[in-house]
């Protein structure tokens, strides 16, 4: 069972919260789309499941014809007669399959599916060169984007710094410029008509040429002179130590569900994968994980690298607020161990974190209950929400 504890009490409350072993995790070769199958037929509420065995068929023939194998039936009889054999066949076939698929969604710019499709065969071989290449081609188009960003941003500062230049000159212009003269009146205008007066206007203020200096009357450094003395806090750079080829060893990192690495004080993954072939020497190692929907400032994790072991990380995602519409505001709602009423989830949603074990794709998976004041259970279900955007979650929702 992938319920798996010390005792059995553990392994009861396990299967109460429906905690237990990401697949991924133990086989690569599992797809986003089998983990999550497999994670529906767990789920301790009946409702979250398949209605009926026809639907799990359905899920796993469409799951089975986005991978090039449109007729099982026709397959288990090869499998039965050379399995090994057999094994060989399919996964060059289903890594076909998924390069074809990722070329496509590389087309059309959808860069996370991609992604996933090249991880998974990537996992199947991870020496391929294709999807080495379709890599090679995200990587450049995600430069050409960055760059193009940066020059627009550039270009709107610009445009910002000139308008603030012009106006600062208008302004100073206005200040500085002095009022027209009137001489002073005995009588008001109104009292006489005077002919033929030249009133005195302002005049223009004398422009005196600056004395020009010439290059050979300048002071001249003394050759002799001591160089100026840095200061004591000045920033010294020390060589760092080179590391030997045979002090290092291949370690793999695993993100879930994907996302950029960096280990140290050392530069950040070029590409957020779910598996990062690293060299590392061995012993006491500070990773970082990155992604565009995760956390500003991600907590370190500190993990002891040795040979033939794998690192596994989580990707920290962007908390939620999640809040309950269309139930009796003193009805219940239960995420987890947090419980409060619908009026208090409006006024004070709950927030979903990353769970420890992380999610199976870039989104927070919410299993709901709402009660009523007296303990009936009146809906339940389980929700995908977007890292960092709040959710309402109104009664009718599909679970």
């Amino acid at each position: 069972l992938p319920f798996t504890a010390p005792n059995t009490t553990a392994t009861l409350k396990r299967i109460l919260d429906c905690q237990y072993e990401d697949p991924r995790l133990t086989v690569p070769t599992v797809s986003d789309e089998l983990a999550e199958i497999i994670g529906t037929c767990l789920q301790r509420q009946p409702a979250a499941r398949y209605a009926n065995a026809g639907k799990l068929r359905d899920a796993l023939a469409d799951l089975l014809t986005g991978v090039g194998l449109t007729r099982p039936h026709e397959e288990l009889p090869q499998f039965f007669l050379d399995p090994r054999g057999y094994r060989r066949l399919v996964s060059t076939r289903v890594v076909a399959s998924l390069l074809t698929r990722a070329e496509g969604l590389v087309a059309e710019r959808k860069t996370a599916r991609a992604m996933a499709a090249l991880n998974q065969v990537l996992a199947h071989e991870p020496t391929n060169e294709r999807a080495a290449t379709l890599l090679g081609q995200m990587k450049a188009s995600t430069q050409r984007e960055a760059r193009a960003r940066k020059r627009k941003r550039a270009l709107g500062l610009a445009a910002g710094a000139l308008v603030a230049a012009a106006t600062t000159a208008v302004a100073v212009d206005r200040v500085t410029t002095p009022p027209e003269y009137a001489p002073p009146l005995r009588f008001e205008p109104w009292e006489v008509t005077m002919t033929n007066v030249a009133w005195p206007r302002r005049t223009a203020p004398a422009v005196v040429d600056a004395p020009q200096v010439v290059p050979s009357e300048l002071p001249v450094p003394d050759a002799g002179a001591p160089e100026p003395v840095k200061p004591p806090n000045s920033r010294v750079t020390l060589p760092r130590p080179t590391v030997k080829a045979s002090e290092v060893v291949d370690a793999v990192v695993v993100v879930r569900p994907f996302g950029f690495v960096q280990v140290d004080d050392g530069p950040r993954s070029a590409e957020a994968l779910a598996r990062h072939q690293l060299k590392l020497t061995p012993g006491r190692h500070r990773f970082v994980v990155t992604c565009e929907l995760c956390e500003a400032n991600p907590r370190p994790i500190e993990w002891t690298v040795a040979a033939g072991e794998e690192v596994p990380l989580v990707a920290p995602l962007k908390p939620s607020l999640v809040s309950f519409s269309g139930f009796p505001p003193e009805a219940k709602v239960r995420l987890g161990a947090d419980e409060r009423s619908v009026l208090q989830s409006q006024r004070d949603p709950f927030r979903v974190t990353t769970p420890p074990g992380g999610s199976m794709k870039m989104q927070h998976l919410v299993d709901w209950v709402v009660s009523s004041a007296d303990g009936v259970e009146l809906a339940h279900g389980r929700t995908w929400v977007e890292p960092g955007k709040p959710t309402l979650i109104e009664k009718g929702a599909a679970p």
